[in-house]
């Protein structure tokens, strides 16, 4: 009898949307289709950009004007194809605006719409999907919401695939997995992928390895760098990494231990001994 396929919810990038970010990814769900099932939903927020716009702004012009332009976030239903966001940083970047209702919103869709087995997330989605998983994973306090509490109860992610992640400038994200893990009580992580490019410069690499602290290799971190920019990579070579990735989840596989930081095999050695990976067709944000 053929395994049941798993189930990844996917989070999309800052000004996209569920349907922009399911397009840009068909040649990765199409070649992971015989193992998994990839699931797209919107952040709750409009953004305060469209994905045009964001072309024409630097990174450091577009947190400026974001932050000015968006300080009441509005949760809409309507209009699907709308620029999205799950959180904007405040002028002041002490805290993130949205992000209390976007984390309700992806734990409503983790109940109601479940079970899934894993989270992908794309730049702001990774970062944002690396802090929803630590929900399940620190201990119930007496200030946990009904949501949060139920949340618990059910089965956590087996894997997090983070790609173009960062540490949020509020700090919600920096460390994250550091404290997850120093948190009395708390159970290990699960086993992270993290995709990074080389040439990324909206996001610096370094940043992005933020999210893979060397302290949680036990957990199962696994990083891997491709030559491209600020994009999903869905080249052949990385399209494998990611379907061997994936397929150690089948039946359960891959637990919450093993992995750590080594090259895949058959990549290339890279920065700090990590993978690098060319992609010769990818999706940029």
């Amino acid at each position: 009898m053929a395994s049941p396929k798993l189930r990844i919810l996917c989070l999309h990038g800052f000004s996209q949307n569920a349907n922009l970010f399911r397009k840009r990814t068909a040649v990765l769900r199409k070649d992971l289709a015989p193992i998994a099932e990839l699931v797209y939903i919107s952040a709750p927020h409009l953004a305060p950009v469209t994905e045009d716009e964001v072309a024409k702004l630097d990174a450091n012009k577009l947190k400026n004007y974001a932050a000015s332009e968006w300080t009441t976030p509005s949760v809409v239903a309507a209009n699907e194809d709308a620029a999205r966001a799950w959180w904007i940083a405040s002028a002041d970047k002490t805290n993130l605006v949205g992000y209390e209702d976007s984390l309700s919103f992806v734990q409503q869709t983790w109940i109601s719409q479940g079970p899934f087995h894993g989270i992908l997330g794309f730049s702001q989605g990774a970062a944002f999907a690396a802090l929803v998983a630590t929900e399940f994973m620190i201990p119930s306090t007496a200030t946990a919401s009904a949501t949060v509490e139920r949340l618990r109860t059910i089965a956590p992610p087996m894997f997090l695939i983070l790609i173009s992640g960062f540490a949020s400038v509020a700090g919600a994200t920096d460390g994250v997995l550091d404290r997850w893990a120093s948190q009395p009580g708390s159970v290990l992580p699960p086993p992270s992928l993290h995709v990074i490019g080389q040439s990324d410069s909206w996001v610096n690499p370094e940043r992005s390895r933020d999210l893979a602290p060397d302290a949680l290799a036990k957990a199962g971190v696994t990083v891997l760098y491709h030559e491209g920019g600020h994009l999903v990579p869905t080249g052949a070579e990385m399209r494998l990494k990611f379907r061997e990735y994936v397929g150690r989840f089948v039946n359960g596989a891959g637990g919450h231990g093993g992995g750590g930081e080594a090259a895949a095999n058959g990549a290339s050695a890279g920065v700090d001994g990590q993978a690098v990976l060319s992609s010769d067709a990818m999706a940029t944000d």
